[in-house]
C-alpha cells in the first residue's frame, strides 16, 4: 500500500516536531518556514499561532533575530495579543545582542512611548546604530524624523544623509530624494 501525500507530510512533520521538542534549532526553523510562509508550504500549513509559539521557543534559547521577530509580534498584535511591555522585552534582549532589527524595534518603541517611557534621544541613538549597520528602514526612518523634526530639530541635511544612505534599497528613499531636492532652497543640500 502506498500512503497518500498528506500522510507522509504528516509524518514527516511528526518527526520534526519530536527534534523540535528536543530543542533542535534547525528543526524548528524548517517548522517555521512552513507555518509562517503561506508561499512556502502553499498554504496547506499555514499556521501563525504555531509559527509564533516557536519563536518563542527559539528567543527564549537567546536567537537575536528571533527575540527581535518576537518583538514585532507583539508590536503589531496580528497574530498574538499586542504588549507593549514583551515587544520591548524582547527587543532589548535582541538589540543588547547587536540585531539591528531588534535596535530598530527597540527605537520604534522609545520613539513611541509604548511599553516604556518616551525617550526620543534614546529612539534616534538607537535608529542611528541600526541605520549605520545597514537598515534600510532605519535610513528611512531618521530621514522622516530630521525632516519633520520630531523629537529634534529639523535638519534637512542629516535628511538627506540617511535617504541617500536607503536610495538603493529604498524607492520611497529615492522619492524622498526627489521630493527634498526639487525645492530651489534645498539646492545646497542636494549638490553632493
Amino acid at each position: 500500500i502506498i500512503p497518500n501525500q498528506d500522510n507522509l507530510d504528516k509524518y514527516a512533520i511528526s518527526l520534526i516536531e519530536k527534534s523540535v521538542n528536543q530543542n533542535y534549532k534547525d528543526s524548528q526553523i524548517i517548522l517555521i518556514n512552513l507555518y509562517d510562509n503561506f508561499n512556502f508550504s502553499n498554504g496547506r500549513y499555514y499556521d501563525m499561532t504555531k509559527a509564533v509559539n516557536l519563536y518563542e521557543i527559539l528567543a527564549k534559547q537567546g536567537d537575536m533575530e528571533y527575540q527581535s521577530i518576537l518583538s514585532r509580534e507583539y508590536i503589531k498584535g496580528e497574530h498574538v495579543k499586542q504588549d507593549f511591555e514583551k515587544a520591548f522585552e524582547w527587543a532589548e534582549k535582541s538589540a543588547n545582542q547587536g540585531s539591528i532589527s531588534g535596535q530598530y524595534n527597540l527605537g520604534v518603541l522609545y520613539f513611541n512611548g509604548k511599553g516604556v517611557e518616551q525617550d526620543y534621544k534614546k529612539a534616534i541613538e538607537l535608529f542611528e546604530k541600526s541605520a549605520n549597520q545597514g537598515s534600510t528602514v532605519s535610513q528611512n526612518t531618521l530621514g522622516e524624523i530630521y525632516i519633520e523634526g520630531k523629537g529634534v530639530e529639523v535638519n534637512k541635511y542629516k535628511a538627506y544623509q540617511y535617504w541617500n544612505m536607503a536610495k538603493d534599497n529604498s524607492f520611497k528613499a529615492k522619492e524622498n530624494i526627489e521630493k527634498l531636492c526639487s525645492d530651489p532652497f534645498n539646492s545646497e543640500i542636494c549638490k553632493n
